[in-house]
């Protein structure tokens, strides 16, 4: 990588490259030479190593690296398959009709919605593949983080007041989302470690859970926000709308179903609502800037609870509801702004779990920023997600029938891909 570093590569040269590649400046290009994903002539320790580059056409390709250093127990070389193809897709539903089809031979990711697992097990004989299990290590189905840095001051001191996030947890009925939504599947939960971990905390996975307008309304009366509309919407401080936007990045239907329900919930209690689907780079572009009313996001971190954070407190740029928080916490200061004494104290405490051995002590201050967490309910939850599910065609073998989905494995990972193989004969 150095030929594309300015600090060892002749400028003339750098720039001529950087010309080339139709690109601004060189830690641009050093960026796309050094993206696995781009470069195919980037070395790798990887069982594949890219051919196609994304984004130069439909498919990526990869191809087995001869110099790969795993030998399975019989002393073959890995990988066992010679090539894989992504195929680039629009959206989700294409691929879930390339699945039905029988047109790939192993996905998890995307296509595997509640609603689509009977026609999925209907298309098995078909679509010649089997359906597995996925145990997702996340604990909600969708997290609604209202921006608590909000550029409005207004809005930034009514999301900031608890009771309104209070007030608007009570105005969900989310076992109506369940059954809708979900089919059924799974329990009112706000974002908590699951009660499969260590670190568990009942008080706050069912912190203002229950459905209660009556106590909504109250809440949001108490706080000053009695005067309304011709609409019947609830006013701000100022006299303007007390409105809000959700933002929802594209490609999750379950998010826009559960949130069309959430907008009719929370403006029978007057606080009107809309809903906006972006490109997720824009989502991306907008929750790191601050801009966002409300961002919508899965609850990961049920199981790896101090390693995924994120919903605990202001831990990361993934922390969608305190954005200048969490740059405040990971510049030491330097630079987003300054938390309140609470969060403070949460980012204080984690930092000693950092340097505490014993894993004992650990749960008991991980539960200390847990119940910061049930007494202000940074952010809003829905449900325990369903179990999951994966499909894979029947020659397509060495996938366990049962495994743990989580993202910051990543899965499948731990099972090692490279010992997927074709059955021979089909």
């Amino acid at each position: 990588m150095k030929q594309f570093h300015i600090k060892y590569a002749p400028k003339e040269k750098l720039e001529g490259m950087v010309k080339e590649a139709k690109l601004d400046h060189w830690y641009q290009l050093y960026a796309n030479k050094n993206d696995a994903w781009m470069n195919p002539e980037r070395p790798t320790l990887h069982a594949w190593r890219l051919t196609t580059a994304l984004g130069t056409g439909p498919v990526v390709t990869f191809d087995r690296n001869p110099y790969y250093w795993k030998v399975d127990t019989a002393g073959n070389q890995l990988p066992y398959i010679d090539r894989v193809v992504f195929e680039i897709v629009d959206n989700v539903e294409v691929a879930t009709m390339k699945a039905l089809a029988g047109e790939i031979d192993y996905q998890d990711r995307h296509i595997a919605q509640v609603q689509n697992y009977s026609v999925f097990a209907e298309n098995r004989t078909k679509g010649d593949y089997r359906i597995g299990k996925v145990v997702g290590s996340g604990m909600n189905t969708m997290v609604i983080a209202f921006n608590l840095n909000h550029k409005d001051p207004v809005l930034r001191k009514i999301f900031n007041d608890r009771r309104f996030r209070f007030a608007m947890s009570l105005a969900i009925n989310r076992q109506d989302i369940i059954d809708t939504v979900y089919y059924g599947q799974g329990e009112p939960y706000q974002p908590s470690p699951l009660p499969e971990s260590p670190f568990y905390y009942e008080p706050l996975s069912k912190a203002y859970i229950e459905y209660d307008p009556q106590r909504a309304n109250k809440l949001l009366d108490e706080m000053g926000l009695t005067k309304r509309d011709k609409s019947g919407f609830r006013l701000r401080p100022d006299g303007k709308p007390l409105a809000l936007t959700i933002e929802i990045a594209a490609g999750n239907p379950n998010w826009e179903d559960a949130c069309a329900m959430v907008k009719q919930f929370w403006e029978a209690v007057g606080v009107k609502t809309a809903i906006k689907v972006e490109d997720r780079s824009l989502f991306y572009t907008r929750k790191e800037a601050a801009e966002h009313d409300v961002a919508i996001w899965g609850g990961d971190g049920g199981m790896e609870v101090l390693l995924e954070p994120r919903w605990y407190f202001p831990f990361s740029v993934e922390s969608n509801h305190a954005p200048l928080w969490q740059l405040w916490y990971n510049t030491g200061g330097k630079s987003g702004e300054e938390p309140p004494p609470e969060v403070k104290k949460q980012m204080q405490l984690y930092d000693q779990i950092l340097t505490t051995p014993d894993e004992n002590k650990q749960i008991e201050l991980m539960k200390e920023i847990l119940k910061i967490d049930a007494e202000n309910l940074y952010i809003i939850g829905i449900s325990r997600p369903p179990l999951g599910y994966y499909i894979a065609k029947n020659n397509f073998r060495n996938v366990p029938e049962t495994y743990f989905g989580s993202w910051l494995y990543p899965n499948p990972a731990p099972f090692n891909p490279c010992q997927f193989f074709f059955k021979k004969g089909k």
